[in-house]
């Protein structure tokens, strides 16, 4: 089966890319179809908003090729949103056209030879294809088509097969058929793909569990030992894994120049040694050094580190964090942060951000008198006259005791923040930078907090909920599983 082009084609001819009208969105769902013209399996919106039931989907999958897109004539509803489950067993391939963001929430199987391609743009705080939890796309074979915006996908079901495959052509593209189970499996001696890894990978959607890997020997430690500038790797979550070296350690990779998205990690993640000047040691509960972007991901992982020990991020290394979180408990010797264990600069023109972003996870310190631990950031240094930046960001973890230098919000070094906060009550501080200035960081009490979003934060990226985050904000597009 190859994909074809002609399909998208006559539906460009009709006027494809039309002014994108905010907030709409083409729905494959339980509900009746609605607002959606299909003739000859090729579906378009009538309307910003739009329907098409899943058992209306999958009876046109069986009789033949079909193509569903976001834009009809004069009609553009920009996203797509899967919130139903289908399966179809036919070789026949499901094309999908959208001209914004498209998001799975519900549980696609291919269950036959056939195929999937989409077309997919972005919109902002939101990448091209995304996944929520407990959705994915699923694969019942190896023979099926996986296209992402004109990039084949080659599919594969184990670790092993990806190790082999990626370090082989380290920049191609790979995708997982579903989840996977390395509970019984050998614990890994290194890094499975150990490569520098400049590819595309996507889980879609699925979960690795019980991954185990004890390196001491390697710089990076991770799924993906290095992931460089054009590599990518997004939606899959890694739960129940034990990942260890010496220097810096991630629970997905250890050294990000590329971009992480869409990814979640939960277990536990140790760097153990301490080494000797100009080496590198961090470790983060999803990324151990980043240089790259994070963007939507989270992390449960509970963390252990010597210096640059963070709940997502071990050191942010003029790397940028984005509409990301981290909950897990953090223990270290110095550089302790519940989101990031340090937020710095490569230089005076590259300075670390994280913007939109939250940590809720217990910050310890077993260090020195020189230790710096902080309920977001344990170390935020500044470049030249540059400042690493944060902005519309919160924490709320206990920091200590006893921590000898620590801050609700930033261990130490320069407090320069825009709209962040930090919970006064629950971090036992009334301190927002343990040792150095506090500027645009405001300290709420629980009671505060829970009563609605804080000044600043957009109500188009944050919401509040008491049935959702204990009550805290959250965000949309990456809400707490």
């Amino acid at each position: 089966m190859r994909f074809s082009h002609v399909a998208a084609a006559a539906i460009c001819a009709s006027g494809l890319f039309a002014a994108a009208q905010a907030q709409a969105s083409v729905a494959i769902s339980a509900d009746p179809t609605q607002n959606m013209s299909c003739l000859a399996n090729v579906c378009t919106p009538t309307a910003a908003d739009a329907v098409l039931n899943a058992g209306d989907l999958a009876a046109m999958l069986a009789s033949g090729n079909t193509v569903v897109a976001t834009t009809g004539t004069g009609v553009e509803a920009g996203d797509l949103r899967v919130t139903a489950p289908f399966s179809w067993t036919a070789a026949t391939l499901l094309t999908l056209v959208v001209h914004r963001a498209t998001v799975f929430a519900g549980a696609v199987n291919v269950e036959g030879n056939g195929g999937v391609a989409i077309m997919t743009g972005t919109r902002q705080g939101v990448a091209a294809l995304s996944f929520t939890p407990g959705s994915s796309l699923s694969f019942s074979g190896l023979s099926s088509v996986l296209v992402i915006n004109d990039t084949r996908y080659k599919l594969e079901k184990s670790i092993k097969s990806l190790a082999r495959d990626a370090v082989a052509h380290p920049n191609r593209a790979f995708a997982l058929t579903g989840d996977l189970d390395a509970h019984r499996e050998s614990v890994y001696p290194s890094s499975p793909v150990a490569i520098a890894f400049s590819g595309k990978f996507t889980g879609l959607g699925h979960t690795i569990s019980g991954l185990r890997i004890a390196d001491m020997a390697s710089a990076s430690v991770g799924l993906f030992a290095t992931v460089l500038a054009h590599g990518a790797v997004a939606n899959i979550g890694i739960e129940k894994s034990v990942v260890a070296g010496a220097q810096t350690v991630g629970g997905l990779v250890g050294f990000n120049g590329g971009t992480v998205s869409n990814a979640f990690t939960a277990g536990t993640v140790r760097a153990v040694g301490t080494g000797s000047s100009g080496q590198i040691f961090a470790a983060g509960g999803l990324v151990g050094h980043n240089s790259g972007r994070v963007l939507n991901c989270r992390s449960e992982a509970r963390v252990l580190g010597a210096s640059a020990t963070g709940g997502l991020v071990g050191m942010n290394d003029g790397g940028t964090i984005q509409r990301s979180f981290a909950t897990g408990s953090i223990t270290g010797l110095d550089e302790i942060g519940g989101l990031a264990g340090s937020n710095s600069g490569q230089d005076i023109r590259v300075s670390g951000s994280i913007v939109d972003s939250y940590a809720m996870g217990k910050v310890k310190s077993k260090g020195s008198a020189q230790t710096a631990a902080g309920g977001l950031v344990g170390y935020n240094p500044g470049v030249g006259d540059a400042f690493s930046t944060i902005a519309t960001s919160y924490s709320t973890g206990e920091v200590g005791p006893p921590q000898p230098i620590a801050g609700g919000f930033i261990g130490a070094e320069r407090g320069v923040a825009t709209n962040s906060y930090w919970d006064t009550t629950a971090s036992g501080t009334s301190q927002a930078v343990g040792d150095g200035d506090a500027t645009g960081i405001t300290g709420l009490t629980t009671a505060q907090f829970l009563s609605g979003l804080p000044a600043g934060f957009d109500p188009a990226v944050w919401s509040r909920s008491p049935s959702v985050n204990a009550g805290y904000p959250y965000l949309l597009d990456n809400p707490p599983q």
